[in-house]
């Protein structure tokens, strides 16, 4: 709203006319020639409504939006009120208040990016300047982007100044009760809606294709994901002493209740790893994890028969981690040796419960459709390449009567299925050193 109803103006060339057709009386002066002119110092006062659409006089104005009062130029003022005749200060809450009663008087919508075909235009643009549908996306303006903060700030991103990161702080704590606006509830629910209205999944990170994008952009970019990297391990080490006093903020104490607390309300427990679907889905994603990189503890036995009869070496299936797998024939090959039931050694289980474990295990797999050798030999000793060679070649030959699980039992000698149990000669064992596992490469 305009508070202002007179101010002074300076006369001029341009101007004096328009107030002097008003019926302004216009001061003037007599020059050296004799002339009658106006003086370039003159002022007089107007009326507001009289001022020119382009004049730089300043006026007070009053926000419809919180009340606050400031000054304008008089152009500034006519320009901003050209779609909405209401006024707003520079506060960023009145502005987006005014932009939205605009759009939806001009455009039916609130947001400008809402109205039909703005979207896929601001994307064919991007592609056809940058190669992307979002300029943020091109290489060439994320360097600029870097290279104009470099050069204003000596940092690559704003984030990294101290004092940008007090001052938004700051501004959300005044605003909004926390130091950042993702932490309040408003953000989190809006962006749980919008990621199940556009992916079908509460939070991107959740998407298929993101978690792909993301982990393919910080590959090429440091060879690992970010937070692996000695720079970020530090960095987060240095917030947390600078913080809270300690390297790590699950030593905080108020974290580890409010994380406590959080799980328990979600969950129904007080740690995630209590969830039996949880433990199964880390074991999973652990041993895929162990696959790929080649990390999974193997023992040298097993390595030894892998090495001989070929196969995938740890090969992860829902939830379990098969010692050799020949995928294609569907056939997993186990090796119980002196550490196979180590959990009961060390008391963490009993001989019952491993048993059963082992057996649930089995026939999960079996279910599946997968068939079973298992060679036993709890002393570590293995007989011959060719006797090795020959257990895969029975088995697969047995399996193809329609039976679906062998042991070789070198211990007791024997061989036991579910239709017989033999004896047999596996002639001289050995115990397998490492270097013959080198000797077989």
């Amino acid at each position: 709203m305009l508070l202002t109803k007179e101010v002074e103006v300076n006369l001029n060339h341009s101007n004096f006319s328009h107030f002097e057709v008003l019926g302004y009386k216009i001061p003037r002066i007599i020059n050296k020639n004799g002339k009658s002119i106006v003086s370039s110092k003159s002022t007089i006062i107007v009326k507001v409504s009289d001022l020119q659409p382009t004049s730089r006089a300043i006026v007070q104005v009053q926000c419809d939006y919180d009340g606050k009062i400031f000054p304008k130029d008089y152009c500034s003022f006519k320009h901003q009120r050209r779609n909405i005749e209401k006024d707003c200060c520079n506060n960023v809450d009145c502005m987006k208040k005014k932009r939205a009663e605009s759009n939806l008087k001009i455009h039916g919508v609130e947001n400008c990016l809402d109205i039909n075909g703005v979207r896929d235009k601001i994307k064919n643009t991007n592609i056809e300047k940058y190669g992307n549908e979002y300029a943020i996306g091109s290489k060439e303006i994320r360097v600029k982007i870097e290279q104009t903060f470099n050069d204003r700030y000596g940092v690559s991103n704003p984030f990294q100044i101290e004092e940008v990161n007090n001052k938004c702080r700051e501004t959300c704590k005044e605003k909004y009760g926390v130091e950042w606006y993702t932490q309040t509830e408003e953000y989190k629910e809006r962006h749980k809606e919008t990621s199940m209205e556009k992916y079908g999944y509460e939070n991107v990170s959740q998407v298929p294709e993101f978690i792909d994008k993301i982990k393919t952009t910080q590959f090429d970019k440091y060879g690992m994901f970010y937070t692996q990297t000695d720079k970020a391990k530090e960095q987060y080490k240095n917030t947390c002493q600078e913080k809270y006093g300690c390297d790590n903020t699950f030593q905080v104490q108020e974290f580890i209740d409010k994380s406590i607390a959080t799980t328990f309300e979600r969950y129904g427990v007080t740690h995630l790893m209590k969830l039996e679907k949880v433990r199964q889905e880390r074991f999973i994603k652990m041993a895929e994890t162990k696959y790929r990189n080649g990390t999974m503890q193997s023992s040298r036995q097993q390595e030894y028969i892998h090495k001989i009869v070929g196969g995938l070496l740890n090969y992860p299936l829902d939830r379990s981690c098969l010692d050799i797998a020949f995928v294609e024939d569907m056939i997993f090959c186990e090796y119980d040796g002196s550490g196979h039931s180590l959990a009961v050694s060390f008391g963490d289980i009993t001989q019952e419960e491993f048993d059963k474990k082992e057996l649930k295990r089995k026939y999960f797999l079996l279910s599946k459709g997968w068939k079973e050798i298992r060679i036993i030999s709890l002393n570590d000793y293995l007989p011959s390449d060719d006797i090795i060679i020959d257990m895969l070649n029975y088995s697969k030959e047995y399996f193809e009567s329609g039976h679906h699980w062998i042991k070789f039992d070198i211990n007791n000698s024997k061989i036991i299925t579910s239709q017989y149990i033999i004896d047999v000669d596996y002639g001289n064992l050995r115990k397998i050193k490492e270097k013959d596992l080198e000797d077989i490469n």
